[in-house]
């Protein structure tokens, strides 16, 4: 069991916020709704890429840049030499840092935006990074083996390019917890409708010369600008996707944005719609600007950052589980929203049983300091009027324009959380990035930062513009895409290990 709290806002840099307990809880077990054509399992993330004036070239009502969010995974069974890590005030040993894994792995040119999505298998040996600016935004992904022992990086099979210009191939990536399977969203912009796709891993994992196999069909959006894509979350089986089209038309009006959600069929050869189409509200809403589903594919979480139900641009999220027929998606709990002009939802991510939620909301009423919030799913009341409640306080920016929660990531247990604020101001300068990892106290029921910032190395990188947790959050990716190692904007990603 747990305890819930809630509390008010905090103003950004404030020490030891007041928090209300609720009271404890148990979470039970969700069912297990029956879908057509799948079997058990989940894994998911999503993101997006800032243009490279960074300003509102498509009209959207959002500058040109997106958010990542990495969906957990299954809890994994470690031996006791495993990476424990002791957080507690009461150990004797020296408070635990984050230390750098291996070597840097950077882009292959000027102006990929390498690091722009990544995604880390469960046990942190396997790790999706997009890159899709690369080549007149044609784009590509990798996938490199880690070497957790502290060795560098090797790419495991070919590299995976997009079909043309202007594709934006990468936007999005997602890798399923064993390593094996993954879906790449194009989001094509303004100029196409965007399209996804999932490959697998031909041969041994264990094999750098193994390739990467194209599971069913290339899935494209509806219209051009639609940008289909632009959120991506695959099952832990690699057999449930949700993609996001945060620009989408319907008919509530334009840019409402949807969601659709797809299962593979029998003879693993396409990809089957499952239930209905979910779309935004209202026009404006970019619902699909996040998307996270739950280890099974039952649950969805997904963001809707223009919605203004609760002041302009005040942003909300919208939790659904698919129906026991399979069927249809049916509203989980209440939706959660933002205040003015905070942009809630640009960033979700969602725990691998569906029972914690995390949410970035990095404007925050216009200043961009930016916060998180993360909520847990209330007892026997997970279809009535307000099963989601607050848990810990607001995780609030230190500064304005840090835009804290642009990316967020979940431990497989809920209780480590990675965010990253890709405007802060680190110790290497202007818009270097940060990247905080927090984790629960149990004992005050609030979240405490656990090790040192995670900065940028240099001016203008976005170090945290997307960040991936490990199953047990004692390892994280970080994605810079404007870093310069290898030319303008080439981008890079760097692996951290708590030590």
């Amino acid at each position: 069991s747990s305890a819930l709290a809630t509390q008010n806002r905090t103003n950004y840099g404030a020490k030891n916020p007041q928090v209300e307990v609720i009271g404890p809880i148990t979470i039970s077990p969700l069912p297990i709704a029956h879908r057509p054509s799948t079997s058990q399992g989940g894994d998911a993330m999503a993101l997006s890429s800032p243009k490279k004036d960074m300003k509102d070239d498509n009209n959207d009502n959002f500058l040109d840049e997106e958010f990542l969010r990495h969906l957990p995974h299954p809890p994994l069974t470690t031996s006791a030499a495993a990476d424990v890590i002791d957080t507690s005030a009461s150990s004797a040993s020296p408070p635990p840092s984050w230390k750098r894994l291996g070597a840097t792995i950077v882009g292959d040119a000027a102006f990929d935006k390498l690091g722009n999505s990544v995604s880390l298998s469960a046990d942190a040996s396997t790790l999706a990074i997009g890159a899709p600016e690369h080549n007149d935004d044609m784009g590509y992904v990798k996938v490199y083996r880690i070497d957790n022992d502290g060795g560098d990086g090797v790419q495991l099979g070919q590299t995976i390019y997009g079909d043309a210009a202007d594709n934006y191939f990468g936007d999005s990536v997602d890798i399923t917890p064993d390593g094996t399977t993954i879906i790449c969203g194009s989001s094509g912009f303004s100029g196409r409708p965007g399209y996804v796709r999932v490959f697998s891993l031909e041969g041994d994992i264990d094999l750098v010369t193994d390739n990467w196999k194209q599971i069913g069909q290339e899935i494209v959006g509806e219209a051009n600008g639609d940008y289909f894509g632009r959120s991506v979350s695959i099952s832990e089986d690699g057999k449930t996707i949700a993609v996001g089209a945060p620009n989408s038309d319907g008919n509530n009006g334009a840019h409402l944005g949807r969601v659709r959600i797809y299962c593979l069929a029998d003879d693993g050869t396409s990809w089957e719609k499952i239930g209905q189409d979910i779309d935004g509200m209202a026009a404006g809403d970019s619902l699909g600007r996040s998307v996270s589903l739950s280890a099974d594919g039952s649950i969805v979480a997904i963001g809707a950052p223009g919605n203004s139900n609760n002041g302009d641009y005040s942003g909300h999220v919208a939790v659904y589980r698919i129906d026991d027929e399979g069927s249809s998606w049916e509203r989980l709990g209440q939706n959660i929203h933002g205040d003015n002009e905070d942009y809630f939802g640009y960033s979700v991510n969602l725990s691998p049983d569906g029972s914690t939620l995390a949410i970035g909301s990095p404007k925050y009423y216009g200043d961009g300091a930016g916060y998180v919030r993360v909520f847990s799913l209330s007892s026997g009341d997970d279809t009535d009027t307000f099963p989601w409640k607050q848990i810990g306080q607001d995780i609030v920016g230190f500064a304005d324009n840090d835009r804290f929660g642009y990316s967020v990531s979940l431990s497989d247990d809920g209780r480590t959380l990675a965010v990253g604020a890709r405007r802060g101001k680190g110790k290497n300068g202007i818009d270097s990035g940060i990247v905080r990892i927090y984790r629960m106290n149990d004992a005050e029921m609030n979240w405490i930062q656990i090790g040192d910032d995670i900065d940028g190395e240099a001016v203008f990188d976005l170090s945290g513009h997307s960040v991936s947790l490990s199953a047990n959050g004692n390892k994280a990716a970080i994605g810079s895409p404007n870093n310069g190692d290898n030319g303008d904007y080439s981008g890079h990603v760097r692996v951290f290990r708590l030590k």
